[in-house]
């Protein structure tokens, strides 16, 4: 493994455990952020680095403290706003549940530390999803995807960014070959206080980690896993391990054939992030499973795997060569959904010229088609290398 993907794991290791840390002289630090931004823990390093026993040797320190400052500012109005949203949600009788998000973050020594792309909510039935969706854009949110076909419709909401509002938790596809038709949501609905006292609805805590391993394992073998999803899961597993039905996880984990990738995941949270074994669950793996695991994330978001975006590839990933057990039909389009033909949000995200001028959105897809064949000739040989560790976590035979 790099030594810039272990800079990584120290510095969030001391993030996840309110530990001091040391940045040794030969330590790039500027690459290690940059992979920071591509793992989606860009402000857990931050708040690492400006903290450090030996920070003053940062030539960027103040920059990089004002930076800090004014993300999490952001983050906690946004946070305000969401609560707003929810409450309105709630008193106009739509029960909204957050499935990640917020839930997340609080388990976390600083919420606003954890950076978030969109909030996913999700309601009983689609009928309640559409009309919380319209009820949303009364309120001036604009509406960026609304499908029949779709486990979610999306809308961008005034102070709160992107929401997903959810009928299901899974497209068809994953339910019926990833998950073997298996279902996720067994408990009643929980009713969480945060640590700033909010009141939120969630799923039941063992439905809720069978999720967010789930949605993490989706994005490792279709699309990119980054370690924010891993750090989730561990956080939620100590936090919550005596609350966790381990009968049903392990049943759970069974059916579906993911034994080994969860513990692949309690091994990481073990052999590089700074977990006690006793405080996880299922965690016997072998470290050579583990760093094979590792590797792949980081080498699914790293700098230049895909193009030469200096902020890191998002949304792009070294997607296996095989088809998974789908159909050839249902893989292939697959792939032209995620990487060929995004959603205009993530082209946005990749090709910023194409927010500020619309009109620039065909530039901007001809761009990411030039991107993803460059970056899969440049990196033949790291998908291939995916089948070891997609056989040692079960994934694959």
């Amino acid at each position: 493994m790099e030594q810039c993907f272990l800079d990584v794991m120290y510095l969030i290791n001391c993030a996840l455990h309110n530990k001091k840390a040391h940045i040794n002289e030969d330590t790039d630090v500027a690459r290690v952020v940059q992979e920071c931004y591509a793992q989606s823990c860009e402000l857990l390093a931050l708040s690492v680095l400006v903290s450090a026993d030996n920070s003053d040797a940062l030539d960027i320190l103040p920059e990089m403290r004002a930076y800090l400052m004014k993300k999490t500012a952001a983050e906690t109005l946004r946070r305000a706003r969401l609560y707003k949203m929810i409450d309105d949600l709630e008193n106009n009788g739509f029960d909204p549940i957050i499935i990640k998000g917020v839930t997340l973050a609080d388990l976390y020594p600083n919420p606003a530390l954890r950076e978030s792309v969109d909030t996913d909510l999700l309601f009983l039935n689609k009928e309640r999803c559409d009309a919380a969706t319209r009820f949303l854009i009364g309120r001036g949110g604009e509406v960026l995807s609304v499908k029949d076909t779709e486990k979610h419709n999306t809308v961008q909401y005034p102070g709160v960014g992107r929401v997903e509002l959810h009928h299901c938790l899974y497209n068809e596809s994953f339910y019926n070959y990833r998950l073997k038709r298996e279902n996720v949501v067994k408990q009643p609905f929980d009713r969480l206080t945060l640590k700033d006292g909010k009141r939120v609805s969630a799923l039941g805590k063992t439905d809720a980690l069978k999720f967010v391993f789930c949605h993490m394992l989706g994005h490792f073998i279709y699309n990119r896993c980054d370690l924010k999803q891993i750090c989730d899961i561990l956080l939620y597993v100590r936090t919550y391990k005596d609350e966790i039905d381990k009968a049903e996880l392990d049943a759970f984990l069974e059916r579906t054939g993911y034994a080994k990738a969860f513990s692949a995941v309690m091994g990481a949270g073990v052999e590089y992030l700074g977990f006690e074994r006793g405080e996880l669950i299922n965690a016997d793996c072998s470290p050579r499973t583990v760093e094979l695991f590792m590797t792949d994330c980081f080498n699914g978001c790293t700098i230049g795997v895909w193009g030469k975006n200096p902020r890191g590839r998002r949304g792009g990933g070294a997607a296996s060569a095989k088809s998974l057990n789908l159909g050839k039909k249902s893989f292939v389009k697959k792939v032209v959904r995620i990487g060929v033909a995004p959603e205009k949000t993530v082209l946005q995200g990749l090709y910023p010229y194409c927010a500020e001028n619309p009109a620039l959105l065909p530039a901007a897809w001809l761009n990411n088609i030039v991107d993803l064949s460059l970056g899969a000739l440049r990196n033949r040989r790291k998908i291939r290398g995916r089948e070891e560790v997609l056989k040692n976590i079960g994934v694959i035979d």
